[in-house]
């Protein structure tokens, strides 16, 4: 086994199991919404915000909605931007896509805001999974996977009597 391998196996060893644990906290909050209690909110203010961000070696845009609204519960009033659990802004890669769900805030007769019961300072406006909840726990998953298949090589190699070099 090479040295890069052998890097490899550690990152994986140890990032794997970090990140996967990770996301699954992520994708067990964003499941957690789906039982928040809904109450009409006050749209007070949405745009749409763009950021520029490295992706490998090229830049990339990526558009937010800046979102603020309020909402009451139990007569006290509250105000949020979490549009979503995890992201607390839901980005895109299309201006369109954001531009377009502005437009649907600004122009709703009524916004949904839904809010943790226990603590009903946390809100979203779109409750459940979304796909990028997934992304965290995937790439754990993903490199917990490399460095088993890393170890069972080790094994193998080990099991046959030949030696194992870093």
């Amino acid at each position: 086994m090479g040295f890069r391998k052998f890097l490899l196996m550690i990152f994986a060893l140890i990032g794997g199991p970090i990140m996967l644990i990770g996301g699954i906290g992520d994708v067990l909050r964003s499941h957690a919404t789906e039982s928040w209690v809904a109450v009409e909110g006050n749209l007070l203010s949405a745009e749409v915000e763009s950021k520029q961000q490295r992706r490998r070696f090229r830049k990339a845009t990526r558009w937010y909605p800046k979102v603020r609204y309020s909402y009451v519960v139990d007569g006290t009033r509250y105000e949020s931007t979490q549009v979503t659990r995890q992201s607390g802004k839901g980005r895109s890669s299309k201006q369109s896509e954001t531009e377009r769900y502005v437009r649907s805030l600004r122009s709703a007769e009524q916004l949904e805001v839904w809010y943790d019961p226990d603590h009903p300072e946390e809100a979203v406006l779109i409750p459940g999974l979304v796909a990028r909840d997934w992304g965290r726990a995937g790439l754990g998953s993903f490199l917990v996977l490399i460095a088993v298949a890393l170890l069972v090589s080790i094994m193998k190699a080990a099991g046959r009597g030949e030696m194992v070099e870093f």
